[in-house]
């Protein structure tokens, strides 16, 4: 850390620009003489465009500069510099003396002057110009001083731990909204260290607000003994530290770094919290808290929904602010609330909401997608690695319960399933073929066919590699086992539609008949009114047909997808070095199909085992929600030496 020298002094003000940093000025202090007016010809402090035009003219030099110093040093000037103080950490000690010799040179150029160097390192500090140091680490003996705190940007440094701190000056205020105001105030932090601690002193400054006391009012005595105890509370803040350092010494090579976001609310304020969750080359995982934010609810009354909606597009707007200033190659952003509301929120896409919940729904989707979204009660958390779960992981049994595993949905919505049964792979061919040949996205294109299939019957091949799926429909199940589907008002007209032409045509044509043929009707048939009504009645009957014909697909449809719910159907297994051979030769496999899975279990001892067949994410067939009654067969292999896993549809 390091101060550039009267910063502001150091920048020349253009000359035709003087003339609006005039003032008058009495010699020698004496007012009875005549004024002098002068001008500045550099930039003063106080003046809202100093801090600007100074930091224009930092980067500047940083940038005539760029071609004769380290890309890093250059950057530093960039991104770590808040208008005149410099803070930037470094991986080693040898960097960061390397880093103090490069940026003192390049200030130089440009006419300014680092000093106040404060290190957390007692090489570094050394390795530097006493004179150049901090007041404070002039006069230190570092073979036996302790290194003393400092304050960055408002916050206390202790340069020994490298921890942040605080300590707070409590001054003896009346208890009025006024001293209440003024000591909240007081505590400063900018990254939400303390701000489970502040939120309530300010939760009490709105309710004295809605009760109408004025700024001087004496509050009432519980409010009295509240306050009482939070500058209790406040005074024991002097124990607490955050460590500063976010990847700790020797943690190794990153090689996946991840933002975490947690967001909550309730009918006094809502608030989230960021954490960054890094993972080195030997699969530790650190976290490190990066920053949090709390807020007081609305004076109007909000419903809980909408308070969690509202702290889920702050945990956006953390998520930005983050990306753009943190300085890692992060590979995802993880969004976690407890509301299952604001879940079905971000995952809608057919309904209309009021336009409250629509213009932050749309702040969240322009920003995240939902597979970033989790459900912090998920039956499979995000956890860390703990040593009693480094255990021997055994194969896949029949009877296991699964998950079918999918990167690209949160845990919460993972389909439950069965293993009916395992193959050993005893035959030394190595890994499984994909069942789907797509070029494309082998995922949602295979799950999306047999999606359609298994609601409408009407796909039997994949829309990409046209392989044809082996199905096999047993028989209807009895009118009790009977399952409604779900009908759109479009389809439910079309098949009112032909319910009344049908009905319609079979009456007009039996009367047609009854008209032309019976002996009866031979009077009628002379009566020129009959005969009108006879080719209407027949017009009408081509319309009602056309009718029929028209919509009959529809509702063709509507009748297949019931039926094909409420079928019986097997799914076979395939011989996988056939399907080899007819892959081979270009011919279309119809040979019954197994449906091979990656998994994720809880075994009998309640460990969690996953496996990856294949050296490519298979696809993930979402059949659970109609087979929820999967029993095994009784001649399913029990091998507990199993290669190859396999989830088996018997029945649906």
């Amino acid at each position: 850390m390091a101060d550039i020298q009267a910063m502001y002094h150091q920048v020349k003000v253009a000359e035709q620009d003087t003339d609006f940093l005039r003032f008058l000025w009495w010699p020698n202090g004496e007012l009875t003489q005549h004024l002098t007016e002068y001008r500045m010809t550099v930039h003063l402090f106080g003046a809202i465009s100093s801090p600007s035009c100074a930091s224009f003219a930092l980067r500047k030099t940083a940038d005539d500069n760029r071609e004769e110093f380290p890309a890093h040093v250059i950057n530093t000037i960039k991104q770590n510099f808040y208008v005149d103080d410099c803070l930037k950490s470094m991986p080693s000690e040898a960097e960061a003396m390397a880093l103090v010799g490069n940026l003192t040179a390049v200030c130089q150029l440009g006419g300014f002057q680092l000093l106040k160097w404060v290190s957390n390192s007692r090489s570094v500090l050394e390795s530097i110009d006493a004179e150049k140091r901090a007041k404070e680490m002039k006069g230190l003996d570092f073979d036996r001083d302790n290194l003393p705190v400092e304050r960055i940007l408002g916050l206390q440094w202790c340069a020994e731990t490298d921890t942040f701190r605080f300590k707070m000056a409590v001054q003896e205020r009346p208890f009025t909204r006024r001293g209440i105001l003024s000591v909240v105030s007081s505590v400063y932090d900018p990254i939400g260290f303390l701000a489970p601690f502040t939120l309530p002193a300010k939760l009490m400054l709105q309710n004295l607000c809605r009760l109408s006391y004025s700024w001087d009012d004496l509050i009432p005595p519980h409010y009295q003994l509240q306050w009482v105890r939070w500058l209790e509370d406040l005074k024991g803040l002097s124990v607490f530290s955050v460590s500063r350092c976010i990847k700790p010494k020797d943690f190794g090579k990153l090689i996946s770094v991840q933002l975490h976001h947690f967001s909550d609310a309730s009918e006094d304020g809502y608030g989230t919290v960021s954490y960054l969750r890094l993972k080195n080359h030997w699969d530790k995982i650190h976290l490190a808290f990066i920053l949090g934010k709390a807020r007081v609810a609305p004076v109007k009354k909000v419903t809980i929904p909408r308070m969690e909606l509202t702290a889920a597009v702050l945990a956006v707007r953390v998520d930005r602010m983050l990306k753009a200033e943190l300085q890692l190659e992060l590979e995802s952003s993880i969004f976690w609330t407890d509301s299952t509301t604001v879940l079905k929120y971000i995952r809608n896409e057919t309904k209309r909401f009021h336009t409250f919940v629509s213009n932050r729904i749309s702040i969240i989707r322009e920003a995240t997608v939902v597979s970033q979204w989790r459900w912090v009660r998920e039956y499979i958390p995000l956890l860390q690695e703990r040593q009693r779960w480094s255990k021997d992981k055994r194969s896949f049994v029949a009877g296991d319960i699964v998950l079918v595993a999918d990167s690209t949905a949160p845990r919460g919505s993972w389909l439950l399933g069965k293993v009916l049964q395992t193959f050993p792979d005893k035959q030394g061919l190595g890994d499984l073929l994909n069942p789907c040949r797509c070029d494309g996205s082998v995922r949602y294109t295979h799950q999306h066919c047999l999606l359609k299939w298994i609601s409408e019957r009407g796909c039997w091949t994949c829309e990409l590699c046209c392989y044809r799926f082996h199905v096999i429909a047993i028989n209807l199940k009895t009118p009790r086992q009977w399952q409604s589907i779900t009908i759109t008002l479009v389809e439910k007209v079309q098949i009112i539609a032909v319910f009344l032409g049908s009905l319609f045509l079979v009456s007009s044509i039996s009367w047609l008949l009854w008209s032309t043929l019976s002996p009866q009707a031979i009077w009628q048939r002379r009566d020129l009114l009959f005969q009108i009504c006879y080719g209407m009645y027949g017009f009408m009957d081509l319309v009602c047909l056309g009718l029929i014909v028209h919509e009959g697909a529809a509702v063709y449809n509507v009748f297949m997808r019931w039926r094909a719910v409420n079928l019986h159907w097997d799914l076979k297994s395939y011989d996988k070095a056939k399907d080899m051979e007819e892959t081979s030769n270009g011919h279309s496999s119809l040979v019954p199909r197994t449906l091979w899975l990656p998994l994720a279990t809880f075994g009998p001892n309640g460990h969690l085992h996953s496996t990856q067949l294949g050296p490519q994410p298979w696809t993930c067939l979402c059949l659970a929600p109609f087979c929820p009654g999967l029993v095994p067969r009784n001649n399913l292999s029990q091998d507990s030496d199993s290669g190859e896993v396999v989830i088996r549809v018997t029945s649906v």
